[in-house]
């Protein structure tokens, strides 16, 4: 009677639960790895977008006349109207958007920095920060 399990050829239970469990914990460190990306992947994003936002803003501000009240460095920091905001700019978002303007009365030029900041994935607030200087 057990001679007829002696010539029968395949894998045992043990075998294919060893493998199961080797199979599973490649399958989580793979899983890991695609939550990571995900989270770069949205965080790139959002910088991306906060860059896009700071430069719109440097821009305008750079078109401004140096005695401009957008310029004054008596209401430091500066903040936009539309916050928090969108990607557009425009409000209901997550990005906040201000600006500071210091004054070099003895070179004659301003140092206006905008920053923009939003509520990230990792629940901290990521900045981004570009400065530009008018001269008179």
């Amino acid at each position: 009677m057990f001679n007829n399990f002696k010539n029968q050829k395949g894998f045992t239970l043990l075998e294919v639960m060893v493998t199961t469990v080797i199979l599973a914990v490649g399958l989580l460190g793979l899983l890991g790895m695609q939550i990571t990306t995900i989270k770069g992947n949205s965080f790139s994003y959002q910088m991306t977008i906060a860059v896009s936002l700071a430069k719109n803003t440097m821009e305008g501000l750079s078109m401004l006349d140096y005695d401009d009240p957008k310029l004054s460095t008596i209401t430091n920091p500066h903040t936009d109207p539309n916050n928090p905001m969108d990607a557009l700019g425009q409000s209901g978002g997550i990005y906040t958007r201000e600006w500071a303007v210091r004054e070099d009365t003895v070179r004659n030029m301003k140092t206006s920095t905008v920053t923009v900041s939003w509520t990230g994935i990792f629940r901290r607030e990521p900045r981004v920060r570009l400065r530009t200087i008018k001269v008179r």
